[in-house]
């Protein structure tokens, strides 16, 4: 039998379910004697998710600072992935790839084969006001066709504040374009996109924004 594969699927999770999927997973290895020597080790991992939780608060307390607070938070999502990926292939190595021990960290699983790469994030997005009334044209970089992309997911917020939530648009397309319908004039709209495919979903898209004009 083949040995199955950890799945982290991490860019698939918001920063603050990074935050909770990783202090759980600490955790777990914690005392765990079937992980002895993690690599990256926990204390790390932990300073990791301490940097990330507080790049969250201060994104969240800003005010006209947000763009650089921002540009932190992502750094810090950045590499508490990064992190988070080293300890899943020490988990994977050091369990020999038994599902059986992987699962018992509540993590998830797939059976190893000829996947495709997880897609890349998507790039180049641009918001144009679209022909008819409450329209916007979003449009993207095209991603290669080694990726094997299914569909490409929109969410989006309303309003003229930073959004701490998102709605997912209920139009999925295989096109780098779309045409999202539904919001109002005089309002600030925000939009990010990400590529999917048969590995699991990319990360979110570098966020854009347009505010609407009143229909001529």
């Amino acid at each position: 039998m083949l040995p199955t594969q950890l799945v982290l699927d991490l860019w698939n999770k918001t920063l603050d379910k990074k935050v909770d999927f990783t202090e759980e997973l600490v955790q777990k290895l914690t005392g765990d004697v079937r992980f002895t020597n993690p690599d990256p080790t926990l204390a790390d991992v932990t300073t990791a998710v301490d940097a990330a939780h507080q790049a969250l608060l201060d994104v969240a307390n800003t005010k006209g600072a947000y763009t650089a607070a921002v540009e932190v938070q992502d750094l810090r999502e950045k590499a508490l992935v990064e992190i988070v990926t080293r300890l899943g292939n020490y988990i994977e190595t050091t369990s020999g790839g038994d599902k059986t021990i992987i699962e018992s960290l509540n993590l998830k699983t797939k059976e190893q084969g000829n996947a495709s790469p997880l897609p890349p994030r998507v790039a180049d997005v641009g918001l144009t006001q679209g022909d008819n009334q409450f329209e916007i044209d979003i449009h993207w970089h095209r991603i290669s066709k080694l990726y094997n992309i299914q569909s490409f997911q929109i969410r989006y917020a309303i309003g003229d504040a930073v959004p701490s939530s998102w709605l997912t648009y209920d139009k999925t397309t295989r096109k780098s374009s779309i045409t999202f319908v539904g919001t109002q004039e005089n309002v600030r709209v925000w939009i990010e996109v990400r590529a999917v495919n048969a590995t699991g979903d990319g990360p979110w898209s570098e966020v854009a924004t347009i505010v609407i004009a009143p229909h001529t």
